[in-house]
């Protein structure tokens, strides 16, 4: 029998970097089947939980520890006492750090050969050794958890198993000390399958749970939120759903209201939408708030995480494309009403891609766990997300292009990526901006026919790009002479090759068209054999920048145009 495996697998990735601007979304394949579920930060380090599957499909406890400050070094320690019990890490946050005693705690549930399932606790110090494993044999399944610094005491929630008459679930919340003992416990619910997925302490010091239950409400699974006091003794329930199933998270705001967040069924569609739904402190309902990615309301959408941030809050999960029904990680940001701010998705393969849990780092940016599954065999990696405070995982890029219209007048069409907002400077002394979710196309007038730089600069929160454009603003920046005729480029601006399109008027002696660039230097020059036709010019060789293209003939006409190269 094994007694403890724990294996420490150490990379060294100089992308790994946790300095500023170092975003990233990677995979991490420590055995068969990984995953992280639950992310913490403490003193300059960042911990994550989850279970990792070995090759004879016994279930092991993952802990991995990033220090921040070491840029290079990543450690996986992988824990199990048993090939005969599967170690599995709860829906809810579970993963504590004892700031005090400097240990870790990795509450859960195990499951053996024989189906099982008790709740455990496992300790470690902050470098992953195991210290210490207590097992509860009372079908008890630990979903979320506390702890309480001050009395060295361990606060845990999920549900256990009893008989009345048939075996059902009822919710559970447990206090206990540091070695396991319990020092009270309370149980809720009904006749039927009731379990609290979260927990959280309360403005009060009490305590708030919320899950599922089957035992009151509309049909299937309702959410479920339970409010104690600081010795588990029930103070109020609040429960609500439709007829399919629901799901509730919890988080505890300062000011005593509580965050319920989860997912609920669509009534037409059955699929399942993301809901927050704001309570007070007696369990009141302030406003309530449905999200889908995109208004796609035919699939599924979920979130399981709550971060709250100074400006809102952040919550992640995972939306289903609307193109290959896919899950891709999701990850929303709300202000303090629920309105949305942004939404954006991930993809890391194609194949199932979930996040589980976020929090937001000490200098803004954002980090998320959760899994992928391989696009071959039925097997699964962890997944690890940097992002930036807009949710971009990588930095912006300034792209776009200009198209020149009458009268003076310019179209920018914004095309940059991974952009909160932009700032463009025309090169006459003024400015604009865009932001996110408003239009891309910008025009602008000059005052007169002239040689202006532009700059788009594209912001995201300390980072920026800057693409810099040259433009002549008039329609091919024409000088009228009504005696000489017409002429017109296209495209203009050119990478390539342009076409001229002429109309010679009255032709008096041999027209020629030259190309100069803007020192007067002639760079071509033919003659052009009829009065009406087009004819191409081939830009590829030469930098980007203004160029003119003279038609002249020998009576001093002319009719100049300015082309505009950019590669």
């Amino acid at each position: 029998m094994k007694i403890c495996c724990i294996t420490i697998l150490i990379l060294i990735n100089s992308w790994f970097c946790f300095g500023q601007n170092q975003l990233f979304n990677s995979t991490f394949d420590i055995g068969v089947a990984d995953g992280w579920t639950d992310i913490i930060y403490q003193n300059d380090s960042v911990f994550l939980t989850g279970s990792v599957f070995d090759a004879s499909n016994s279930g092991h406890r993952l802990f991995s520890f990033f220090k921040l400050n070491n840029q290079t070094a990543i450690h996986h320690h992988e824990i199990g006492m048993n090939q005969n019990i599967s170690y599995y890490s709860g829906l809810g946050k579970t993963l504590i750090y004892d700031n005090v005693n400097y240990k870790v705690y990795l509450p859960g549930s195990t499951q053996s050969s024989g189906n099982n399932a008790n709740g455990y606790f496992m300790v470690s110090n902050v470098n992953g050794d195991s210290l210490n494993t207590v097992t509860y044999s009372d079908s008890t399944f630990i979903q979320a958890s506390l702890i309480n610094n001050s009395k060295d005491q361990l606060i845990f929630s999920g549900a256990t198993g009893v008989y009345n008459p048939n075996f059902n679930l009822d919710a559970r919340l447990m206090k206990c000390d540091t070695s396991g003992s319990i020092l009270w416990e309370e149980t809720f619910g009904g006749n039927s399958d009731d379990n609290f997925y979260s927990l959280d302490r309360t403005h009060d010091e009490g305590y708030v749970m919320a899950g599922y239950t089957e035992s009151w409400g509309a049909g299937g699974w309702d959410a479920y939120v339970v409010k104690t006091d600081s010795l588990g003794n029930f103070e109020w329930q609040e429960y609500f759903g439709d007829v399919n199933n629901d799901n509730a998270w919890v988080e505890a705001l300062d000011n005593g209201d509580l965050l319920i967040y989860g997912n609920t069924g669509h009534p037409q569609t059955n699929k399942s939408r993301a809901f927050v739904r704001k309570l007070d402190s007696l369990g009141s309902t302030k406003w309530e708030q449905i999200y889908v990615y995109d208004n796609d309301i035919n699939h599924h959408h979920q979130i399981l995480s709550c971060e709250v941030t100074n400006d809102g809050y952040i919550f992640a999960g995972s939306s289903f494309d609307s193109v290959d029904n896919t899950p891709l990680g999701w990850v929303l940001k709300t202000d303090f009403d629920g309105n949305e701010l942004w939404s954006r998705r991930y993809r890391k393969r194609d194949s199932q891609n979930y996040l589980r849990d976020i929090i937001e780092l000490p200098n803004g940016d954002l980090m998320a766990c959760g899994f992928v599954f391989a696009e071959g065999p039925l097997t699964q990696d962890a997944w690890l997300l940097r992002l930036n405070c807009l949710g971009f995982d990588s930095i912006p890029e300034a792209q776009g292009t200009i198209n020149t219209l009458p009268d003076y007048e310019v179209m920018l069409e914004n095309e940059s990526i991974n952009w909160g907002n932009c700032i463009i400077n025309w090169g006459d002394g003024t400015s604009d901006y865009l932001y996110e979710g408003y239009s891309t196309e910008l025009y602008h007038t000059y005052p007169n026919d002239d040689i202006y730089d532009i700059e788009l600069i594209a912001l995201a929160c300390d980072s920026s790009d800057t693409m810099f454009f040259q433009v002549a603003p008039t329609f091919t920046g024409l000088e009228e002479n009504e005696t000489m005729g017409t002429f017109s480029m296209y495209p203009n601006p050119t990478n390539n090759i342009v076409t001229v399109q002429y109309t010679i008027t009255n032709p008096q002696g041999e027209t020629n068209v030259s190309l100069y660039d803007l020192t007067g230097r002639i760079l071509s020059s033919d003659v052009l054999q009829k009065a009406q036709g087009s004819f191409q010019l081939n830009t590829q060789n030469y930098p980007n920048g203004i160029y003119l293209v003279v038609l002249s003939d020998e009576n001093g006409r002319h009719k100049t145009g300015k082309l505009v190269v950019r590669h």
